[in-house]
């Protein structure tokens, strides 16, 4: 399997495992000394948060207060290997949310990941999002 499409299928694994809400699967897709940094169009950042456990703390939370069935949908995915053997990608983000049969776009973004192979898989050594809507 091409490099471009192991990032594309870790990129879905952590949509699935975000949005059924395996939080220990989105984890694991974290590097331990991963950082993480997003910025949102009404002027909120935030980070770095720096390591799993420190992001984790930031998903749980956001996991917590959201109600209905939210979807993550990565599309325009743009893999560039490295001479190092890292990875960077950049990624379009929509997320969608379904409740009381109503099904609302809740915000639109930008992933800028940096990869590494961490064991038989790559791992997010650094995530950016720019989100074009607070939510």
């Amino acid at each position: 399997m091409s490099v471009r499409h192991e990032i594309e299928n870790v990129l879905a694994q952590y949509a699935i495992a975000y949005d059924s809400g395996d939080l220990g699967a989105v984890e694991k897709i974290f590097a331990p000394d991963a950082v993480f940094t997003m910025n949102i169009a009404d002027g909120a950042e935030v980070g770095p948060l720096n390591g799993a456990e420190e992001i984790m703390g930031l998903y749980r939370g956001a996991s917590d207060s959201h109600t209905g069935q939210g979807r993550h949908i990565t599309t325009n995915v743009y893999v560039e290997p490295r001479e190092d053997g890292t990875v960077k990608s950049t990624a379009y983000l929509l997320v969608m949310n379904v409740a009381g049969g109503e099904l609302s776009p809740v915000t639109t973004g930008i992933y800028i990941d940096e990869w590494a192979r961490g064991g038989d898989s790559w791992q997010l050594t650094k995530r950016h999002i720019e989100l074009d809507r607070p939510y």
